[in-house]
């Protein structure tokens, strides 16, 4: 009895051996593996790179809405402000508060346009993993993944980590695709698919509603709190879309927008836009076409509101 509790402790005692290596030489290969590719990654002209090294006096957030449908150099020149684009495609709120954050240490916006509707679960909380390169150089960041995965103080114990899920992209955007856009502005091309735009006929969007990520939704709040820090003016929008709707939890914006005091510019019910071929790429994104007769609508609008800039 006592040989076979020897041989069971021995053998035990050898795994925990093998494992302590194992680990070691895990977290050696990911270290050496995180060095180049971190450098490679902040050497690279990335969606956050640019946001991050630009000064504009106007900031449009939010997700491809906004990347898409905001001509930056035709707010430009109708608001007599610069504008930047920091939209970027299939992010959430959460994404767009950490996105600001970082910016807010290099430069403060005078106004930010908010394209609203990025905290339904269609925002897969995925997009967090875009601020993941972050974590080891903001405090913030770091912070703010921690309260979306408890478990990533082990997860990061490995530092290459930090690019889990982007190697293949940041390598493609270093090499083969850079980050290509007028002051951030990403215009589409093609018009809505003649296919789509008879199934859109037939479909109940009123029947569609998604429910709210909640956290992405404190993270919304909380983006609207920070400008209110900092005396940046913010400015809720919802663009175009092909068949006339409301942004989903329109009910929680709208109340929030009447709480802070905020501006509420919905241009999703236009007769210029709805269903109008020409001007839509899909029923939910414009054509670089639509895209710059909507930036000329809204810089005349928010023209009105931005008079003291």
């Amino acid at each position: 009895m006592d040989l076979h509790s020897y041989i069971s402790s021995s053998e035990v005692l050898r795994f925990l051996i093998k494992f302590i290596l194992f680990l070691l030489v895990f977290w050696l290969i990911s270290y050496l593996l995180f060095i180049p590719i971190n450098k490679i990654y902040f050497n690279t002209c990335t969606t956050i790179y640019s946001v991050l090294h630009s000064k504009g006096d106007i900031y449009i957030f939010g997700s491809s809405r906004a990347s898409h449908h905001y001509n930056s150099n035709i707010l430009s020149k109708n608001l007599g402000l610069s504008c930047y684009n920091a939209g970027s495609d299939g992010k959430n709120a959460t994404y767009q508060l950490g996105l600001l954050k970082m910016l807010l240490k290099n430069h403060k916006p005078k106004v930010i346009i908010y394209e609203v509707g990025d905290f339904t679960h269609s925002f897969d909380n995925n997009s967090i993993i875009y601020l993941y390169p972050y974590y080891f150089r903001d405090p913030e960041i770091k912070y703010m993944i921690k309260e979306d995965d408890k478990f990533a103080s082990l997860k990061f114990m490995f530092p290459l980590y930090a690019y889990n899920g982007q190697l293949l992209s940041i390598l493609k955007k270093r090499y083969l695709s850079p980050f290509n856009a007028i002051n951030g502005f990403q215009p589409l091309s093609g018009t809505i698919h003649p296919y789509l735009i008879e199934k859109l006929k037939h479909t109940n969007l009123e029947n569609n509603v998604e429910q709210i990520d909640e956290l992405a939704y404190n993270n919304f709040c909380e983006f609207v709190r920070l400008c209110k820090k900092y005396d940046i003016k913010i400015i809720f929008c919802y663009s175009p879309t092909f068949v006339p709707s409301v942004p989903e939890e329109f009910d929680l914006i709208s109340k929030l927008a009447k709480d802070e005091n905020i501006q509420f510019l919905i241009y999703s019910n236009n007769p210029i836009f709805n269903w109008n071929t020409k001007y839509f790429r899909d029923n939910g994104h414009l054509n670089s076409e639509g895209a710059d007769k909507y930036s000329e609508i809204v810089s005349s609008d928010l023209a009105h509101y931005l008079k003291d800039y």
